[in-house]
Order: C-alpha cells, then sequence, then structure tokens
C-alpha cells in the first residue's frame, strides 16, 4: 500500500498516480494498491 498526503493539486495528484501505476508495472509479483490519507 503505497499512501499519499494528498493534495488539491491535480497535478500532484497525477504525479503520484503515476508514480504508483509505475511501481506496480516494476514489481509484478507484489498487489500494489495506493491511496490518500
Amino acid at each position: 500500500m503505497i499512501c499519499g498526503h494528498g493534495s488539491r493539486d491535480d497535478h500532484a495528484i497525477e504525479e503520484f498516480n503515476k508514480l504508483a501505476g509505475h511501481l506496480s508495472r516494476r514489481l509484478p509479483q507484489f498487489d500494489v494498491e495506493s491511496g490518500f490519507l
């Protein structure tokens, strides 16, 4: 589980989601989930 603090900035949210997607593809042996606090 990758937890982000959250942001009102759409660009920051997009970057966080890109990071989570990248890690999910790079680590296919793990169930990668992401969310915001």
